[in-house]
């Protein structure tokens, strides 16, 4: 990577305006940004992070926290949502424990943020 920078920042000059398609992290178009009058990021495939609770039956509390191991493809947010709102976990929940596994098809698992007891009987 750093190579690849290095050649693409010792072509641009400070008169230029960059159009970056497939920004991703924004590493390179950041590094650009210094060094040129303007700069245009666009992610094609953008991805984002899901967090959110998923039901427990009979847990110390009615819900856990959890989230995705890795970006997902925005396009399957809503896919993977209406899944986690049918899921309903049986207490105890450990942290890291696979909620559901290769969330519509991404290969990407949503886990729980962390553990939860039973309810005392």
């Amino acid at each position: 990577d750093d190579e690849i920078y290095k050649k693409v920042l010792k072509n641009i000059k400070k008169e230029d305006v960059v159009l970056d398609i497939g920004a991703g992290d924004l590493r390179l178009s950041l590094q650009i940004a210094m060094r040129v009058k303007m700069v245009y990021a666009i992610e094609v495939n953008p991805k984002r992070m899901i967090v959110t609770t998923v039901r427990v039956v009979k847990g110390l509390h009615p819900l856990v926290p959890v989230r995705s191991t890795e970006a997902i493809p925005k396009n399957k947010i809503f896919k993977v949502l209406d899944k986690l709102c049918k899921i309903e976990l049986d207490a105890p929940v450990e942290i890291h424990q696979v909620v559901l596994s290769n969330a519509a098809g991404t290969g990407v698992d949503i886990i729980a943020s962390r553990s939860l007891p039973a309810m005392m009987e």
